[in-house]
């Protein structure tokens, strides 16, 4: 009973244990690893004042936090602040971009001048026209991620404006009347408006108003965040020279109108946010678009230069494709020494048979609009005629499999065109996918008009193929690598290869990169191989199990019930998607998703494999090694987690069942068994405890009623002695 309660007093002691925190500011270190920082030896500068704000600011670019010792927000930022402010130094001096903090605990009547409702609030300050004074430029995006990466990212664009002096320009655009925005909404216009709208007044909502907002920061009556977006709009309206730019108050009279529009700014004022939309004319469709991300002013121009280029609905042949993409020309291969490419394109060709579309054919594309516009990805669309186009699908799979038999020590794949046509095979129109760097022919397969016109299944098929063949995972893309689950598109066993690069070390990031793009061509191979096979067989045992039963002289009915049974096709079996992670740059996000900790230490050059749809990962491979980025490594570890029923593995190789891990797990590889109950949290352990409880209780229940029985059994012995005696006695 002792070991019993033993058991149990550990087990509860795991409960609230805590798993060791690697040490603040540490990196991973070692060999090729980013350089270690002790974020508390990092001394950022003096702390401005009243006395001092106007003197500094007038000189330079500053990047201010307005900040209180006593805010729990402010705490948690001061780490990712000073690394931010170590990583920027050496930039900062280039740029002319400093760092800087404020105290508005000690210094409450300034800031509530600046109109600092939240700590921390984090604004950029430049100078006025003659050096006297300063003035705001822009705030950081308030639903911005804030860490070292996104900081970094902030301050770069905003020196490329400042390169380009694109910081004390007029507001561009005009003031919708009511009257124009009813025009807009019935696509009663000619060219595209990129459109803002305020819950504001009719006084907020001017030119003029949004100018004087960068020297006098007076907060908005009846929506705090509205003052980040009006620090924002003159620079949006700057960069995008060759689009028309409004805006609408939803205020007042105009509040039927926005109403209509159903712009949800009928409820509190001061938790609603300006929103933007591009209007579309009815020569693109009619239709309005809405900006479903960070009020970023990069990110507002880009997705808006995006849409205007996929309302088009630009005709593109094979030359111009070309032209707008890298190595579209598989003659030409790929130039792997480039290293990742952050600005990678995804392109979703319409491709149609002049002669044989119909009109309704077109229907579909402005109901793609939002849902492209809603990715984070680099993603177009176009629409073709071009026949060199079908072509170019046949000539990249053969490219395909000349590239991933280069190397010596790699087995022999054939081009089996059985596998290709099953893959490609298809009726017109339909969709055909290009991505800069990939071989690998996609197609969108349908065979019957119905399926291209069908909006939701396009939509899943462009959501489905939108990433890129390597792409960098960082906090903005997260949510669409890792999202919820969803049947129609997903398989639950879809797996996420994610491997760790170090920015100081350019030579190796660059070949690590481009064996990740050899494992997913090779991978791609072996998935589409996989699938054709099991088709295959699934299809003769449907014949035979035909044929048994036609033996058998079963009913006519049951062999046609039979063979008319639906093949599935396995669309999404075996589905990996491949990413890399910074070390030195996203370590926080690693430890947040619980993949990395001060027990789990990745060097550069080694890879994990997450489910996506779960919480277990894999940091070994089939070979009982280490899992490193490299083409035999990953690519078996693939082929036996995602189809071990089919699996072969290398000649004269001895291979493990690799054993997964749990995300966030505490345990080192010794207890690793402890992670099928770490899995299940807090409910894992207390069913642990109650099964232990149970059986303690069960053992300790049958002893007593053992101890019963033989008590009752020695007195019922007793007894009967006893008897015996007297009955003896009387004989006597």
């Amino acid at each position: 009973m002792k070991i019993a309660k033993s058991i149990v007093a550990c087990l509860l002691a795991i409960v609230f244990a805590k798993a060791a925190d690697p040490a603040e500011g540490s990196g991973n270190g070692g060999e090729n690893g980013p350089t270690v920082i002790s974020i508390n030896s990092i001394q950022l500068p003096e702390i401005l004042t009243p006395d001092t704000f106007n003197e500094s600011l007038a000189q330079g670019i500053h990047f201010v936090e307005f900040f209180s010792p006593y805010c729990h927000h402010c705490k948690q930022l001061e780490p990712i602040w000073k690394e931010t402010y170590h990583r920027f130094l050496k930039e900062s001096a280039i740029s002319g971009i400093s760092m800087r903090q404020f105290d508005c605990a000690a210094n409450g009547d300034f800031c509530g001048k600046q109109s600092i409702n939240s700590y921390p609030t984090l604004r950029l300050y430049g100078p006025n026209e003659d050096n006297t004074s300063y003035k705001l430029i822009t705030t950081y995006p308030s639903g911005g991620k804030r860490t070292p990466q996104n900081f970094l990212k902030f301050l770069r664009s905003q020196y490329d404006d400042l390169k380009n002096d694109r910081f004390n320009l007029p507001v561009k655009g005009e003031v919708l009347t009511e009257e124009k925005m009813l025009k807009l909404m019935n696509g009663d216009f000619k060219e595209p408006v990129l459109v803002s709208f305020w819950p504001t007044t009719d006084k907020e909502t001017t030119l003029k108003y949004f100018e004087d907002v960068h020297s006098n920061p007076i907060s908005f009556k009846n929506c705090y965040s509205c003052f980040n977006l009006a620090v924002l709009w003159s620079r949006i309206t700057n960069r995008l020279p060759d689009l028309e730019t409004a805006v609408f108050n939803c205020g007042g009279t105009n509040s039927r109108v926005c109403q209509a529009l159903n712009l949800p700014f009928n409820v509190n004022r001061a938790q609603v946010s300006p929103e933007i939309y591009m209007f579309l004319p009815n020569s693109h469709g009619g239709i309005r678009v809405k900006y479903n991300h960070d009020l970023v002013i990069s990110d507002i121009v880009d997705w808006s230069e995006r849409l205007l280029a996929n309302a088009q609905a630009e005709e593109v042949t094979l030359d111009s494709l070309a032209e707008k993409m890298t190595l579209l020309n598989p003659a030409k291969g790929l130039d792997f020494f480039k290293g990742p490419d952050p600005n990678q394109k995804q392109v979703f060709v319409y491709y149609y048979e002049e002669g044989s579309d119909a009109p309704e054919d077109f229907e579909i594309w402005p109901h793609l609009l939002q849902p492209i516009m809603d990715l984070t990805t680099n993603t177009y669309i176009y629409r073709s005629k071009d026949s060199q186009l079908e072509d170019l699908l046949d000539k990249k799979y053969k490219k395909l499999i000349d590239y991933i038999n280069q190397p010596d020590f790699e087995p022999e794949r054939p081009l089996n065109r059985e596998t290709y046509l099953a893959r490609t095979i298809t009726s017109v129109p339909t969709f055909l996918v290009f991505k800069d760097n990939n071989m690998i022919p996609t197609v969108y397969q349908n065979f019957s008009p119905n399926e291209v016109r069908d909006v939701k299944k396009v939509v899943n098929f462009i959501e489905q193929n939108q990433f890129p063949l390597v792409d960098r995972l960082t906090t903005d893309n997260y949510e669409s690598y890792f999202p919820k689950f969803n049947p129609e598109i997903h398989d639950k066993d879809e797996k996420i290869v994610i491997s760790f690069f170090s920015s100081d070390n350019k030579t190796q990031t660059t070949n690590d990169y481009n064996q990740l793009l050899f494992v997913q061509h090779s991978y791609d191979y072996i998935k589409h191989q996989n699938r054709f096979d099991l088709i295959e067989k699934a299809r003769a045992d449907k014949t035979d199990k035909s044929e048994q039963l036609k033996g058998e002289g079963i009913d006519p009915k049951e062999i046609i019930k039979v063979l008319s049974r639906k093949i599935d096709h396995l669309n999404n079996v075996g589905n990996v998607l491949t990413v890399y992670v910074d070390l030195a740059d996203d370590r926080k996000l690693l430890e947040k998703t619980g993949w990395i900790s001060s027990r789990t230490k990745y060097k550069p050059g080694e890879s994990i494999i997450v489910t996506r749809f779960g919480k277990h990962y894999w940091d070994r491979d089939v070979f009982g090694h280490k899992l490193m980025t490299t083409a035999q490594s990953l690519r078996e570890t693939l082929s036996y987690l995602l189809f071990p029923s089919t699996y072969i593995p290398p000649e004269k190789k001895t291979t493990v069942r690799p054993s997964p891990r749990v995300a966030g797990s505490p345990y080192p590889d010794a207890f690793a068994f402890v992670d099928i109950i770490h899995q299940y949290g807090l409910f894992g352990y207390l069913l642990i405890i109650a099964s232990v409880i149970g059986v303690y209780m069960l053992i300790k229940s049958h002893r007593r009623r053992s101890r019963k029985a033989k008590f009752l059994s020695h007195r019922s012995n007793k007894e009967g002695f006893q008897d015996a005696y007297i009955e003896l006695s009387k004989h006597d």
